[in-house]
């Protein structure tokens, strides 16, 4: 296979020929711990309606013990994220610079306000490669109205990470936002976009607003607003060629057109190139391990009840029963449990793009095959 190709594409090429492959991305939720109450979120709704036994997560030593597996399996990322926010677990550092030491890329979700000058100065040291700050607004103002007081200290979190990347000569890590885009910043993103260049951030991603709170009901836009925010995304993306920050919009649902469920399901193409035409790729290179030891191939799927990552290997996990009958149901183009629900995500909106690329890679592997291959690349 060519040298060059996306490591995702070959582990997916392998899948497709029959031969098993390591995941691409391991995303470890370190705790369903937060300090924020933020009132859109569906885990701080649950935190605050049922008791939560914290004592049940997995330590801080079994996760190392799985980076060392992850890494003996040939893992590539390692994302950081979760149902509560990953710098609120003990020793993180340990965590963080062990990643960067096996030689894994890293990338986490925060929220930005429980960072200290050593941890920040240890991130940047390591190489830690990416970190999207959630922020939600941009002053005060808007930000703590959604999360709690928060946006100043993740300002200062900002500016430490600037100036310890100059110090040591470190353009890592990356700096993103990530937004969930509701009613009352919708028509500030313009100042998003100044927000993020003066703080260096590199990009912003406009997340969907899921209706999972009584509060997230009273953010979503009328579709009026809808209609004046697509009547200036053009401007917007100007402003954002400007300023050099990349404004993501594509994980926004009503920001593109929409599928229905039945869209994402090809048709019976061919049999030789049935790995083509599942609905969804991410069972095939992508795994998820909550705070409590379950796992899953994503965060729109479902867990495992039985067999959890306490004294699991990683490896018999990710080529167990349970991820095994998530990927034949998607062979068979079956959407079962939470896979039939997640038409809205991005998951699948990702598998045609992905699609196209491993069609690209079939098409120099085998080129008497053009007519089939574009048939299903245009399906």
């Amino acid at each position: 296979m060519n040298g060059k190709m996306d490591e995702k594409i070959k582990r997916l090429l392998q899948w497709s020929m029959g031969k098993k492959a390591a995941p691409y991305m391991l995303e470890i939720w370190p705790t369903f711990k937060c300090n924020l109450s933020c009132i859109f979120c569906a885990h701080n709704l649950e935190r605050k309606t049922r008791d939560v036994d914290y004592s049940k997560e997995i330590k801080l030593n079994r996760w190392l013990e799985i980076l060392d597996e992850a890494h003996n399996m040939d893992v590539k990322l390692i994302r950081l994220a979760g149902g509560g926010e990953p710098m609120n677990v003990d020793n993180i550092s340990l965590f963080t610079t062990k990643v960067k030491s096996l030689g894994m890329k890293g990338t986490m979700t925060t929220n930005g306000t429980l960072f200290d000058e050593s941890l920040i100065k240890s991130l940047v040291k390591s190489g830690w490669d990416e970190i999207e700050f959630s922020i939600d607004g941009p002053n005060a103002e808007i930000h703590d109205y959604f999360r709690g007081k928060s946006f100043d200290k993740i300002i200062d979190t900002l500016k430490l990470f600037n100036h310890y990347k100059k110090e040591f000569g470190n353009d890592k890590p990356e700096i993103y936002f990530n937004t969930v885009f509701n009613k009352l910043n919708f028509e500030k993103i313009d100042q998003m976009l100044e927000l993020a260049n003066k703080v260096s951030c590199k990009k912003i991603l406009l997340l969907n607003l899921n209706v999972d709170t009584p509060e997230s009901e009273k953010l979503k836009l009328s579709k009026e607003q809808i209609k004046n925010f697509n009547e200036n995304i053009s401007s917007l993306k100007n402003k954002a060629k400007e300023l050099n920050v990349y404004l993501c919009l594509n994980l926004v649902n009503y920001l593109r057109d929409e599928k229905k469920k039945e869209d994402f399901i090809l048709p019976n193409i061919s049999k030789n190139f049935r790995f083509l035409e599942v609905p969804c790729f991410e069972p095939w290179y992508s795994m998820q391990i909550r705070h409590d030891g379950l796992i899953s191939p994503c965060y729109a799927s479902f867990f495992n009840k039985e067999r959890k990552m306490h004294a699991e290997s990683l490896e018999s996990m990710w080529y167990g029963n349970h991820m095994n009958n998530i990927r034949d149901n998607l062979l068979q183009k079956k959407l079962i449990g939470s896979c039939s629900s997640c038409m809205d995500s991005v998951n699948l909106h990702n598998s045609s793009r992905i699609r196209n690329e491993l069609v690209d890679a079939y098409l120099k592997i085998k080129p008497n095959e053009e007519f089939v291959l574009n048939k299903i690349k245009n399906a």
